[in-house]
Formats: structure tokens, sequence, C-alpha cells
């Protein structure tokens, strides 16, 4: 989402994305920072921005938004046009004190309103012809509109710069590990699924790598078998009533399917590392754990799961073939066995789908082999 804020007559617009249950990405000029939120015990937050830590306590008033920053006490007012007349109490209108199209003067009260059993006047910051916008008896809040005012001198506006730099703070990644980076993906946060799987199989040791990618195509499939195959909008009646009493749980259940594409781009990355990792680790099989993963992601029934049904499908066909020693010896027994059939043999799957082992026996040690 965007904000803007208003800051010394100065408005800055930001892109606003969660990337994770307590880090806010904020861009701005084409620049982005990540800050992580922290709330404290008495309402107020831990910010961590740019490797320095601040606390922060806010209150939204009718007037704009007072922090008290690290002691601090900043007012961000609301952006304010002089041609709105606006009400910071909250009660009714009594009754305008001016002809609708009438002429009203700055300092001049034009409106009587009740609150707190008080009848209380507002008056005009500026010279114009006022317009009413609500009838005497209506219901009004804080911030809401009682007439608009058609400025005897339009100059009187106050000119709101846009900021169009970029802001002077330290670039300062937050320190957040593969395994949290994959885990705020998959639960919907926006990242880079390309980025969270190089850093998932930077890892040397084996069986957390292994680990890591089961897991990932385990929680995969957990939320999309939720959807797969039913109308959408009974999903999210059967989650809302199985979870009435925490809504949480069938909110995360939502957002995460909502980002199938950003979580489809991730599992893809996963699965194509997965080739590299017998000869990585020098292992001889996939564990079984990953590969009855594998299987469960290849059950899912809707064409959205095509490409990543027919990636996994791969991945555990070639996981029966036997490693290239295996396959060569057995080869190499194959032609030295004087009673075999070697029409048969050149026959064979093993030699039409693995003309790699014939030109690697092509210098063996046995000249009948060669």
């Amino acid at each position: 989402f965007d904000i803007e804020i208003a800051y010394k007559d100065t408005k800055y617009g930001f892109e606003v994305e969660l990337v994770g249950p307590d880090v806010y990405r904020l861009t701005l000029g084409g620049k982005s920072m990540d800050i992580q939120v922290t709330e404290t015990a008495d309402g107020g937050l831990l910010a961590t921005i740019g490797g320095e830590m601040h606390k922060i306590v806010g209150m939204e008033e009718p007037l704009g938004l007072r922090l008290v920053l690290d002691g601090a006490t900043i007012l961000m007012p609301n952006i304010v046009d002089p041609s709105e007349l606006r009400t910071d109490v909250t009660g009714k209108v009594v009754r305008y004190l001016q002809d609708n199209g009438g002429a009203v003067e700055a300092g001049e009260p034009y409106i009587e309103v009740e609150a707190m059993k008080m009848i209380m006047t507002m008056k005009a910051q500026e010279s114009g012809k006022i317009s009413h916008t609500l009838s005497p008896g209506s219901v009004i809040a804080a911030g809401d509109l009682l007439a608009s005012l058609e400025l005897k001198d339009p100059s009187k506006v106050k000119k709101i710069a846009v900021f169009d730099g970029q802001l002077d703070i330290a670039d300062a990644p937050l320190d957040v590990e593969a395994a949290e980076a994959v885990t705020n993906i998959l639960s919907g946060y926006k990242n880079d699924p390309e980025s969270a799987a190089q850093a998932a199989f930077a890892a040397s040791d084996d069986e957390a790598t292994f680990d890591l990618i089961t897991d990932t195509l385990e929680e995969f499939y957990r939320v999309e078998s939720i959807f797969d195959g039913k109308v959408l909008d009974d999903v999210v009646r059967d989650l809302t009533k199985a979870n009435a009493d925490d809504l949480s749980v069938a909110i995360k259940e939502i957002q995460a399917h909502q980002k199938l594409a950003m979580r489809g781009k991730l599992v893809s990355a996963m699965l194509r590392q997965i080739a590299t990792l017998r000869d990585r680790f020098a292992v001889d099989a996939l564990p079984e754990t990953l590969l009855a993963a594998l299987e469960k992601l290849t059950s899912l029934q809707g064409k959205e799961y095509g490409d990543l049904k027919n990636e996994a499908d791969a991945i555990i066909r070639l996981s029966k073939v036997p490693p290239f020693d295996v396959r060569v010896e057995g080869l190499r027994s194959q032609l030295q066995d004087k009673e075999a059939d070697l029409s048969q043999v050149a026959k064979s799957m093993r030699v039409s789908a693995g003309v790699d082992l014939l030109t690697y026996l092509f210098e063996d040690d046995d000249k009948e082999v060669r």
C-alpha cells in the first residue's frame, strides 16, 4: 500500500510492503529500506532501521500524528487544504451562521456545533464563499468535512512540496536467516524467491539442506491441498467456520494461497537445485522424506500446479536411475559376458538412454569391452 506523510511543508510518498511478520519495506525515490518493528509492553514500538534501534510512541489526533521518537516530540500534520472546513470534535451540527453561498471572513465563526453538551463555534481560517455540506442535526466525528470554501485569495493556499530525492539513511539490510526468508515467502510475504532459494542452498550441511527443501515442499503442499480443486469462496467459508475462535489462522492460510505465483517460484527454484545435490554432497540417493514430499506435489490436480508437478515428477524418475559408476559397471559386465546377446544389449533402455556410458567405455582397459 502507499502512504503519504507531511513534515515541514514537504510531502513524502512511501510505498510500503510487508516482507515478514514484523518487517516492513519502505520505498521512496527508488531506494528501499527494511524496518523491523516490535511492539513493547507499554504500547510503543521498537523500530530497527539503518542499523539503529529507535523507540516510537504515536497518537493519532484530528490534526495529524503526534510521535515521541526517542523522547523527542514530533507532529506529523495532516495535509491541510484551507478550502476544506473540517471539525476537530465529535458531536452534531446545530446551525450554520451564514447562508449557503454566503461570504465569510477569516477568523469569523461559520458554524455552531454541540459537543459534550456544550455549544461551540468554529471559525474560518481564510476568507471566501462558503458552501454547506451537512444539515442541522447531522452527527459529526473529528475530521469530518463541514463546509467548502471558495477562497477570496487563492494564493493563501499553502504549498506542499513533494520530496523527489533520496533519504540520507545508511544501507543496513536486516540479517535474515535463509530458513526464515523461505518461511516468510511460504507465508505469503513479498520477497525475492530466487535469492531466498540460493541462500537456502548455500549451506554446507547436506542434512540441513535436504530438511529445508523437504519442509518447504511439505508446507507448500499443506496449504495448496486446502484449496486444490475447490471453489475459493467455499474454502474461505469453511476456514472461517473452523477457526471462529481465532480467525488469524484462516487469514494466514488465505494470505499464503493468494501469493501462489510467488510461492510457486520459490518451490520451482528449489526443485531446479535438487539435481545438483547428489553430486555436491556425494550421496547416492535422495532422502525418502524428500521423495515422499515430491510425490505429494505431483498429486495436486489444479492446472496452476502443472509446471511444478512436471519438475517434481522428473526428479522422482531421475532418482530411480542408479549412479553413473553403477550403470557403467553393469554395462561392462554385460559386455564381458561371453553368453550375452549383444544385439539385445544394444537395444536395451540402459544403452539407448545412456550414450554417456558407451563413450566412457571406449577408453576401458579391457580390450573386449572396447
